[in-house]
């Protein structure tokens, strides 16, 4: 099996994906990735000692670098539109809500390359030119519906 180099479109880590979490739809981008990693360090959150505060600040950071936008997220039955701040005040009323956030934000699949098809059944070739296998590169978005 061959190594894919190009497995994950790197423009979904920082654009984000689309993913349903409990009931409302996220458009999440990885964990880590460099904005969320500028807005990190620039909260300098390390120097925050009030939790109220370091909570608040990391939600700040999570929603302008990781939870970019959603659709489907209501109060009193009508739709919030989002802003960083909506986020912020919908993960301090409902913490339960940020482990699936993250969780997707960490899951790979979500930003595998869809380009890349599906070789399965195709027997690649080693440098030397032997065959070793058939491989699978593509694999469509999982997403999390836990209420």
């Amino acid at each position: 099996m061959a190594f894919e180099t190009e497995r994950f479109d790197s423009s979904k880590f920082e654009e984000g994906v689309w993913v349903e979490v409990m009931g409302g739809r996220f458009k999440i981008a990885r964990a880590g990735n460099a904005t969320y990693e500028r807005i990190r360090a620039r909260a300098k959150l390390d120097r925050i000692k009030d939790p109220v505060r370091y909570q608040r600040e990391l939600y700040r950071c999570i929603g302008e670098g990781i939870v970019l936008d959603w659709d489907d997220v209501m109060a009193q039955g009508k739709p919030i539109p989002y802003s960083v701040e909506s986020f912020v005040k919908v993960l301090q009323r409902n913490p339960d809500l940020l482990a699936p956030l993250m969780d997707e934000a960490n899951d790979l699949e979500n930003f595998r390359n869809e380009a890349i098809e599906s070789d399965l059944g195709e027997p690649s070739a080693s440098s030397a030119g032997v065959t070793i296998g058939s491989r699978k590169t593509s694999k469509t978005p999982t997403t999390n519906t836990s209420s």
